[in-house]
């Protein structure tokens, strides 16, 4: 008469999976509280940067380079040579240009801050959107497996 087999013992099998499980968890809820954290610092510290202590990335009042005299006024030839770009223009006119120019410079800075600030605000809110239900679902994971 053959032997009987004997059951086979599972238990190594599901403590192996519940060790690979509970890795995974814990370290997927880790990298959402993480993404969280990051994404609310990010989130408060530029609206404290930006609305509450008016820090701007950019100076007014310093003259852009393209509104210099050697950017604006003159040119260079193939050998390197300065050339006037306005030789005959009164100076009267040479300094409107030079406001206009300056204008526009701080018209483009502005603009351009405005939209690093929406670009961050869009970046950070983010973060926070794809963490919030990432850490949730999985520490809901971790409370009905605590359960059982």
């Amino acid at each position: 008469m053959p032997t009987p087999k004997p059951p086979v013992d599972d238990t190594k099998k599901k403590s192996g999976l519940t060790w690979v499980k509970f890795i995974y968890l814990y370290l997927m809820t880790l990298v959402g509280i993480v993404m969280l954290v990051v994404s609310t610092v990010g989130f408060l510290g530029l609206g404290l940067r930006e609305y509450v202590f008016e820090v701007k990335d950019y100076s007014a009042f310093d003259e852009p380079y393209e509104c210099t005299d050697d950017t604006l006024l003159y040119s260079y030839n193939e050998k390197g040579v300065k050339i006037a770009k306005y030789p005959n223009l009164p100076q009267t006119e040479i300094d409107k240009k030079k406001a206009d120019c300056t204008a526009d410079a701080k018209t483009r800075n502005e603009a351009r801050h405005s939209n690093d600030v929406k670009r961050e605000i869009a970046e950070y809110l983010a973060a926070f959107i794809v963490a919030l239900p990432l850490y949730g679902y999985h520490w809901n994971l971790i409370k009905k497996d605590n359960k059982k």
